[in-house]
C-alpha cells in the first residue's frame, strides 16, 4: 500500500477519482478498478483515518456454491434453524451456503491485493470540506478530483424519519467460547423469537465456529433503542437458558446500528460526489444485508464507466421501484406496529423454501414468485400497511 503524507514534497494534487471511506463498500470500489483494465492508467486516491488494522464488523452473506471471497470466508453454513415460540425449523440451504467473513480477514485481503497497483494513493487523514470538485482533508491539504467516491452519511436521523419510516437494526454481540461442546457447528441460527425485547421484533442470531465456540448476537428491528445493559441481559439469559449444562466466556464483543429505511440517500449526489455504501442506499432496507449488494453495485459502477470511458450519472446503481415498495411495507409495519414482525417471519420460513426466500431478498424473483411468497404472510398488517403507505402524509 502507497500512503502518502503531508509531508511528501513529490505528492500531485490532481487525482481523476477519489474514494473517501475505505470499509466494505470503498474496497469493493477499489478491488473492481484495481480489476478493470480501464483504470490501469488513472490516479486514485483514498482518504480515510483509519488503517483497518482492526476486526470492528462480521460480514455474512449467502450465495451458491464456490465464490470470490471463499480465500476471507472463516466459516460457512449449509443449514439454518429458525426458532419461535410456535416453531422449530431446520433449513437445509442448498443450493446455497451461508457464510461469514470476519472484517480484518477482508481487509487484509484486499490491501494485500491492491497493494501492488501504484496508481492508487491511500492518506490515512479526514475530508473535511468538498466544494465541488475541490476535496479539503484534516491535514491541511487540497486536492482537485476528477469525481468522488463518499462513503460518509450527511442525513441526519431526524431528515430521514422525516418523510420515510425509519426503522434501527441494533444489535450486540458475544463471541463466546464454553467449557463444553453445546453447539452443533454445521447450523447457524437465522433467527430465535423465543425471548423478544418487551413485545418488539427482536431476537438471537447465532453462528457457531465449533462446538464451543460462538458469535451470539441480540437483534433488535425497532424504531427505538434500547440501553447496552439490556442487550447484556438478553444475551446471558438466552445462554444460560439454552445452554445451562456449561461455563462461558467472553472472548469479544461487536455492536452497531443499521438504518433501515428506503431514504433516497442518492439525493445527496451531485455532478462531482456519487454516495456510496450507507450512505449511498447500498444497504437492503428489509434486512439489513449489504456484502453481496455492495459488490453489485461496486461492479455495476465501474464496468458502466469503463464502458462509457469516463464517469456518467448512469453509473449509479438505481435500486428496483418493486422491490423498494415491498420494503417499504415492512418497514412501515415495524414502524407502526412493532410486535408483528414476529409473525410475519414466522410465517415467511414456516410456509416459504428458504432457496426462494434468499431469491428474493437479493431481488432476483420474477413477479409470480413476489405474489406466490406474499400471499403466504398475513394479509392485515400488509393491507393496513397499504392504506398507511398510500393515503397518509408521511
Amino acid at each position: 500500500m502507497q500512503i502518502a503524507t503531508s509531508n511528501s514534497s513529490t505528492k500531485p494534487n490532481y487525482f481523476d477519482y477519489a474514494v473517501i471511506g475505505s470499509g466494505l463498500a470503498g474496497l469493493h470500489l477499489l478491488m473492481a478498478m484495481s480489476e478493470n483494465p480501464f483504470f490501469s492508467d488513472k490516479k486514485i486516491a483514498v482518504f480515510d483515518p483509519n488503517l483497518k488494522d482492526n476486526n470492528d464488523k462480521t460480514f455474512c452473506f449467502w450465495e451458491k456454491s464456490s465464490g470470490k471471497w471463499d480465500n476471507c470466508v472463516s466459516k460457512t453454513w449449509e443449514e439454518a434453524a429458525f426458532y419461535s415460540k410456535q416453531l422449530k425449523l431446520n433449513h437445509k440451504l442448498n443450493p446455497y451456503s451461508y457464510k461469514k467473513i470476519n472484517s480484518l480477514d477482508f481487509y487484509t485481503y484486499c490491501l494485500k491485493k491492491l497493494e501492488s497497483h501504484k496508481n492508487i494513493k491511500w492518506f490515512v487523514t479526514s475530508v473535511i470540506k468538498i466544494d465541488q470538485n475541490k476535496l479539503f482533508t484534516k491535514d491541511q491539504n487540497n486536492y482537485e478530483i476528477g469525481h468522488i467516491f463518499d462513503s460518509r452519511i450527511t442525513y441526519s436521523t431526524n431528515q430521514i424519519a422525516e418523510k420515510h419510516s425509519l426503522v434501527i437494526q441494533s444489535f450486540q454481540g458475544w463471541f463466546i467460547k464454553t467449557e463444553k461442546p453445546v453447539f452443533y457447528e454445521n447450523q447457524f441460527t437465522m433467527m430465535d423469537f423465543r425471548n423478544p425485547h418487551k413485545n418488539s421484533t427482536s431476537f438471537m442470531y447465532a453462528l457457531p465456529q465449533s462446538p464451543t465456540e460462538a458469535l451470539v448476537e441480540f437483534t433488535l428491528f425497532t424504531p427505538w433503542r434500547i440501553a447496552t445493559s439490556e442487550f447484556e441481559q438478553q444475551l446471558n439469559s438466552y445462554i444460560n437458558t439454552h445452554f445451562p449444562t456449561t461455563n462461558y466466556e467472553i472472548r469479544a464483543t461487536e455492536s452497531g446500528e443499521i438504518p433501515m429505511t428506503i431514504f433516497p440517500f442518492e439525493k445527496a449526489n451531485t455532478p462531482w460526489v456519487t454516495k456510496i455504501g450507507t450512505a449511498g442506499g447500498w444497504v437492503k432496507a428489509s434486512t439489513g444485508y449489504c456484502f453481496k449488494r455492495s459488490e453489485r453495485y461496486a461492479q455495476h459502477i465501474i464496468s458502466t464507466i469503463s464502458k462509457v470511458g469516463k464517469w456518467t450519472p448512469s453509473a449509479i446503481p438505481i435500486p428496483s421501484t418493486r422491490f423498494r415498495f415491498y420494503d417499504s411495507l415492512l418497514l412501515d409495519i415495524l414502524k407502526n406496529n412493532n410486535s408483528k414482525g414476529i409473525v410475519i417471519f414466522e410465517q415467511l420460513y414456516k410456509k416459504t423454501d428458504i432457496d426462494l426466500i434468499f431469491k428474493f431478498l437479493d431481488e432476483e424473483t420474477s413477479i409470480f414468485e413476489e405474489i406466490a411468497l406474499i400471499s403466504k404472510l398475513p394479509a392485515i398488517p400488509f393491507l393496513k400497511s397499504l392504506l398507511r403507505v398510500f393515503f397518509t402524509k408521511k
